[in-house]
């Protein structure tokens, strides 16, 4: 928002002011470490073969490819609970550059079920896709180097964390070599998060813009899987956060009728969508949930206008530009119209019992609107006892035991920076840095009890957070050691580097060069998988006859 006099000193710091040519000189700077970046985010796919057996992950692969034809043919979808709509609608229009690149046989679903040759095609198209996932990959990896020069210009900095978080992980490494929502609902979430910080330090009319895209990303997210509301309720209290160290400036507030115009289209757009999501609600529900969501989100928009904006007034005229981008992405519906998604994302915890544990699941089988209570409540008690002592070692023994998750260690080691941070003052970036582990835990926690376990390919929600906050204690903490003795110096640095190395070797050597980490599934998962995919149901049946 815009300033009549200028920010202190220490609000510009870690904001990047390249000079030059702007882009050219910006991809000068960078393009050396992005390129670097790059191609340690395409090694496990390169390296395992992306024309590997295409059923090498039939659970998803089969079903984004149905999913993505279907879009292609103007079909209807099948109900899928993650939902996966904007996957398949992105995918859609990667396949269609494929083809008109003439790089892919064919993208009608009505010629490939009829072919002869179905097994050869179907396995092109599994290319395809797998090709998309290492330019997500690419770009979630480009968006989190991009978010840790923000916190911390430091280009060696921002190098060696972007490679911990890109090799170092099993985040992007693991969805780098398959077709899941979990990435595309990453990449859409992440910018989100970027783009809010971005609205804390940007002019007020600007900052009105980057929050109508925030919410825009944030539905769209949805739209891809429903899990990755549990990030989402988090951003506000990012907003929060982020925005502290800048709150009560001295702004340059637009006219009224500028003001009067954001909430009126604002209302404009929303009314009507949030009707629809009202008739979507599922039958006898009351929607208590979702107004708890929307109350928190409101809540949080006040209290960001009240304490950081010294107005009210002002976080309401915030939410409203939120609100508008949220129902502006409603507007994807109409590419390929579904009852499923909408009824996916007003309905999302409903939706996501069919993943809980059978006793949460019971209560999820509830009638009159009662399911959602009840495994909130279920999910609630398993919470709190996912922070107990036993869980936390349980958890970091399952991933150091077998040294296949080396990134395990920064879940400890960041965290302990935060609280020496904290002991040397360092409140602004304590502050920042925690929320952003407590941020990781908690959605570490809430899938752990979720679905008793954490699955690796959940990690892509997780690491991201975990860098970012480490970005912000090395920021703090390098200066600290200028005082040092040359020697020891020398030494902290070296250290530092063996450790980042090892992290990254450890996790290379037992993860990402293990054949397991491209081939989850036995290609016979294609016999069970297949009823979601009714029009090519019968062309697996020799997979199934060999299985």
């Amino acid at each position: 928002m815009q300033y009549k006099v200028p920010m202190n000193k220490k609000s510009d710091e870690g904001v990047p002011r390249p000079g030059g040519s702007g882009i050219a000189r910006a991809l000068a700077d960078h393009g050396p470490s992005l390129a670097v970046l790059f191609v340690l985010a395409a090694f496990p796919p390169l390296y395992h073969g992306i024309a590997r057996d295409a059923l090498a992950n039939a659970d998803m692969d089969i079903v984004s490819i149905y999913q993505t034809l279907l879009i292609i043919a103007g079909q209807p979808l099948l109900p899928n609970p993650h939902t996966g709509y904007v996957y398949f609608l992105s995918l859609a229009g990667w396949f269609h550059l494929f083809d008109w690149l003439n790089l892919v046989p064919l993208i009608d679903i009505d010629t490939l079920k009829s072919s002869p040759e179905f097994d050869q095609l179907f396995a092109q198209l599994v290319v395809v896709g797998r090709w998309f996932s290492i330019f997500l990959s690419c770009l979630l990896v480009a968006m989190v180097y991009a978010a840790i020069w923000m916190v911390h210009p430091n280009r060696l900095h921002a190098l060696l964390l972007g490679i911990l978080f890109t090799i170092g992980g099993g985040g992007v490494a693991a969805q780098s070599v398959m077709m899941r929502t979990e990435l595309p609902s990453m990449v859409l979430l992440f910018s989100a998060a970027v783009a809010l910080i971005a609205a804390t330090r940007a002019h007020y009319i600007r900052a009105l813009g980057l929050l109508t895209v925030v919410g825009f990303l944030i539905h769209a997210s949805m739209m891809v899987k429903v899990q990755g509301v549990i990030v989402i309720m988090f951003l506000p209290l990012l907003a929060l956060v982020f925005g502290w160290e800048n709150r009560m400036r001295s702004l340059e507030i637009p006219p009224g009728r500028v003001r009067a115009g954001v909430l009126a289209t604002a209302l404009a757009v929303s009314v009507p969508v949030a009707a629809i999501y009202y008739q979507s609600l599922i039958p006898e529900s009351p929607g208590l949930y979702q107004w708890v969501i929307a109350a928190f989100v409101f809540s949080s928009a006040l209290a960001y206008g009240h304490f950081n904006l010294g107005a009210v007034r002002h976080g309401i005229i915030g939410f409203a530009a939120v609100a508008a981008g949220f129902s502006l992405a409603y507007g994807l519906i109409a590419v390929n119209g579904q009852w499923w998604t909408t009824y996916g994302i007003v309905n999302f915890v409903e939706l996501m019992s069919v993943y809980l544990p059978p006793a949460a699941e019971a209560s999820a089988r509830q009638p009159e609107g009662l399911a959602a209570v009840k495994v909130l409540s279920n999910v609630a008690g398993k919470l709190a006892s996912g922070f107990s002592l036993t869980e936390v070692s349980r958890f970091f023994t399952e991933r150091l035991r077998s040294f296949d998750y080396p990134f395990a260690l920064l879940y400890g080691a960041v965290p302990a920076s935060v609280v020496f941070l904290a002991a040397k003052r360092k409140f602004d970036a304590a502050l920042k840095a925690g929320f952003l582990c407590l941020m990781a835990g908690m959605i570490v926690a809430i899938f752990w009890a979720g679905r008793g376990f954490f699955n690796f390919y959940y990690s892509v929600y997780v690491e991201a957070w975990v860098i970012l906050a480490a970005a912000i204690a090395v920021r703090e903490l390098a200066p600290m050691t200028v005082s040092w003795p040359r020697h020891w110096l020398r030494t902290g640095q070296v250290g530092v580097l063996v450790v980042i190395v090892a992290v990254v070797a450890v996790n290379v050597r037992f993860r990402l060069l293990d054949p397991a980490a491209a081939n989850p599934v036995v290609a016979k998962s294609a016999c069970f998988i297949r009823v979601l995919t009714p029009l090519i149901h019968q062309r697996f049946n020799g997979y199934c006859a060999q299985g």
